[in-house]
C-alpha cells in the first residue's frame, strides 16, 4: 500500500511538473511573439514618424526631390529654388 501511494505521488508530481512547464513555455513564448510583434510595430512607426519629421525639417532637398517624381513645382518655392530647370538638372543639385 505504502508502495503504491508513493507511485501515485510521484506520478501525480511528474505530471504536474511537466504541464506546468510546458504551459509555462507556450504561454512565455506565445507572449514574447505577441510583445516583440506589438513593440516592433510600435517602434517601426515612431521611428518612422521621427525619421520623416527630422528629414522634412533637416533635408528640404530630399522633398525637392520627391516633388521632381510627382512634377510637383510648387515645392521648390519651399527650398528656395526659384528657377526653371530641367529634372535631370535638378538631379544632381538634389543628390
Amino acid at each position: 500500500m505504502d508502495c503504491n501511494v508513493r507511485l501515485m505521488n510521484y506520478q501525480t508530481l511528474r505530471l504536474m511538473n511537466y504541464q506546468t512547464l510546458r504551459l509555462m513555455k507556450y504561454q512565455t513564448l506565445r507572449l514574447m511573439k505577441y510583445q516583440t510583434l506589438l513593440l516592433m510595430k510600435y517602434q517601426t512607426l515612431r521611428l518612422m514618424k521621427y525619421q520623416t519629421l527630422r528629414l522634412m525639417k533637416y533635408h528640404p532637398l530630399l522633398l525637392v526631390r520627391m516633388a521632381l517624381a510627382d512634377d510637383m513645382w510648387n515645392y521648390y518655392s519651399y527650398c528656395g529654388m526659384c528657377f526653371g530647370a530641367e529634372a535631370s538638372d535638378l538631379q544632381y543639385v538634389v543628390l
